[in-house]
């Protein structure tokens, strides 16, 4: 038998006396088009919170006021207004405050967890959307 190694790959070296060593024995196609999409961009889903630091970090190239931007420019829509302190935009014709979004202001108050308060209130946004 064969002994399977977790995270090892190897090679069996197996030739049919009838088919030869040229045949065919499986195959197995993938489609790159075929992925989940978000209604907001032609990639993956967005996490649910802006984080810069753990586990959890957001990984994405673009930060979500630059999705958020990109959105509106590919939908005709106004791009987003910021308040001065950022904890409320207009988007669309509405305003949307981070509080409703961040139930429990003392959980969001690191910044060196949860990062600016502007990339935060524009996820919010997208994840309403």
């Amino acid at each position: 038998g064969i002994n399977a190694e977790y995270g090892r790959i190897g090679v069996i070296d197996f030739e049919s006396p009838e088919e030869g060593r040229d045949a065919l024995i499986g195959e197995t196609k993938v489609d790159l088009e075929d992925r989940f999409l978000s209604i907001k961009r032609p990639i993956c889903g967005l996490t649910e919170r802006y984080m810069i630091s753990g586990p959890h970090k957001w990984r994405d190239f673009m930060l979500p006021s630059q999705i958020l931007d990109e959105f509106c420019t590919a939908n005709c829509i106004p791009l987003p207004t910021y308040a001065s302190d950022v904890r409320n935009v207009k988007f669309n014709y509405e305003i949307y405050t981070i509080t409703e979004f961040e139930k429990h202001k003392e959980n969001f108050e690191d910044p060196a967890i949860w990062g600016p308060i502007k990339e935060r209130t524009a996820l919010s946004v997208l994840l309403e959307l």
